[in-house]
């Protein structure tokens, strides 16, 4: 996966301000030591990450689930 809108990116992320809102998650989320990355993950509060989180734990939990 990238943070470029390209053919591989998932539907639900191809609007420049969902893309964004993907990859401020996923970043926040790999600087964290493994340690606190579960718990990061966990989460759900409203946050500025929670655009990001909602739609990344969609589409991989559609993957998962396929």
């Amino acid at each position: 996966m990238s943070p470029i809108i390209n053919d591989n990116t998932p539907c639900n992320w191809k609007l420049p301000n969902a893309n964004q809102a993907v990859w401020t998650f996923v970043s926040n989320f790999w600087i964290l030591k493994d340690s606190a990355q579960v718990d990061y993950i966990k989460k759900c509060q409203t946050d500025n990450d929670s655009k990001g989180y909602k739609l990344w734990l969609y589409h991989f939990h559609t993957k998962w689930s396929d």
